[in-house]
């Protein structure tokens, strides 16, 4: 899914801003080494690129089919993927038909790629940045470009990933992943996957729910025996945040107490907004860890010295009692 060798773009689009142009570009002007092929009976050509009508009509069987059409059209375009033979999918819509049918649309959508293995991600999100192969497989336009680095970040929530992955101008990324509903590919898979890749330093999370408990405590076993530290932004701690995930992606948050005693368990790190997300973040990605003692802190302004050594007192955290050994060399140096 992450990691393919071709790719096929269905929906791509000419129309100016449309999710299906901003697939486009990302991916055929992106460094990306795999073949690309568009789909779209109504273009000959997508930015000089041949486009073809329908995936039988693909010269080779692609690995990877992104689908960037609306909610009517996804089933016929998943039993042709399956047709296709391809083995993995990624869908953007939500799959939320109004008056439909029982079982719904997601359902349908899961079954057929279950029957099928086929892995897919989505539905309902924003698809994903495979930075470290310059796969870029979004429908929103970046702000700016990407760095790559060592931070694998996962979001069950569209603009969750957007925030962090769109605007962490000093953060390096490996993987980026947009969740959505998840129905086949969880949250824990996307770890598994990343835990084995040589250049991950760090797992970030944003969680309304986890839809496979045993897998996620399968995969922080996992992170704690490669000691790549995970650290988590966990939303629904309150009644409405619970109901209003619910309505979001289908997640039932569960009980926070829960998560808590799971996270401390397996040391993982929790957070409580974007801010602390991308500043931990940033201080792990560099992958040293920091040594036994106490605090050190340099500042030109005395109200910050002020102020963060009222922080520190708050949080428990000791300074480091300076030697005059240390204070010696500091004046050599300083003078």
């Amino acid at each position: 899914m992450l990691k393919p060798a071709s790719i096929a773009l269905v929906g791509v689009s000419e129309r100016t801003d449309s999710p299906g142009q901003v697939l486009a570009r990302m991916v055929i002007e992106s460094d990306y080494a795999g073949d690309v092929y568009p789909v779209n009976p109504r273009y000959p050509q997508i930015l000089g690129q041949a486009c073809y009508p329908t995936l039988e009509s693909l010269p080779t069987m692609v690995d990877h089919v992104v689908i960037a059409l609306g909610n009517a059209h996804l089933e016929n375009a998943l039993q042709a993927t399956i047709e296709h033979g391809a083995r993995a999918a990624t869908i953007y819509s939500s799959a939320v038909v109004e008056q439909d049918s029982e079982p719904g649309l997601q359902q349908r959508l899961a079954a057929m790629a279950d029957a099928a293995g086929l892995i897919i991600c989505g539905i309902n999100g924003m698809g994903f940045y495979s930075v470290s192969h310059d796969l870029y497989a979004g429908i929103f336009p970046r702000a700016a470009e990407i760095i790559n680095g060592e931070i694998s970040y996962i979001a069950q929530s569209g603009s969750a990933f957007t925030t962090l992955c769109h605007n962490g101008c000093r953060l390096g990324f490996n993987l980026c992943v947009s969740a959505g509903t998840e129905i086949t590919t969880t949250v824990a898979d996307y770890m598994d996957w990343s835990l084995e890749q040589s250049d991950t330093r760090v797992i970030g999370l944003f969680l309304e729910t986890v839809r496979d408990p045993g897998a996620f405590v399968a995969a922080l076993e996992k992170a704690n025996l490669r000691n790549i530290p995970v650290v988590v932004l966990k939303i629904g701690k309150s009644p409405l945040g619970a109901a209003m995930a619910l309505t979001h992606t289908g997640a039932i948050a569960g009980n926070h107490a829960v998560f808590e005693a799971l996270f401390k368990r397996y040391g993982v790190i929790e957070v409580d907004d974007f801010d602390e997300m991308a500043s931990i973040l940033m201080l792990l990605q560099s992958g040293r860890e920091a040594a036994d003692g106490g605090f050190a802190a340099a500042f030109e302004s005395g109200g910050f010295r002020e102020l963060v050594t009222d922080e520190a007192f708050e949080l428990g955290i000791e300074f480091a009692k300076l030697e005059d050994t240390t204070r010696q060399i500091l004046k050599q140096n300083l003078d």
